[in-house]
């Protein structure tokens, strides 16, 4: 009997079969005095998305990437896929 391993990324759903190809993208919120976050939201993406959310980019790249999106509005996706409420 054999395990096969399937990958998705959490922004396209593109699936693959090795994890070579996918990145974490993470965000940690502590205190200054912590040593380490409390609260810590992540999505792991495929290498299409990460070069569209403007996180990596190729030299010579095959089309011109659409602008990159602000750390506000990434901050907000990575957020609402997590499943976190906003305090107020």
């Amino acid at each position: 009997m054999s395990i096969t391993t399937t990958y998705k990324c959490d922004r396209c759903d593109k699936e693959q079969d090795t994890n070579n190809q996918f990145w974490r993208i993470e965000i940690g919120v502590r205190h200054s005095g912590q040593s380490s976050p409390n609260r810590l939201a992540h999505m792991d993406v495929c290498r299409f998305c990460l070069e569209a959310l403007g996180f990596y980019r190729n030299e010579f790249p095959a089309a011109p990437l659409p602008p990159a999106p602000t750390i506000e509005e990434l901050l907000r996706e990575i957020v609402e896929r997590c499943g976190f409420e906003p305090k107020e």
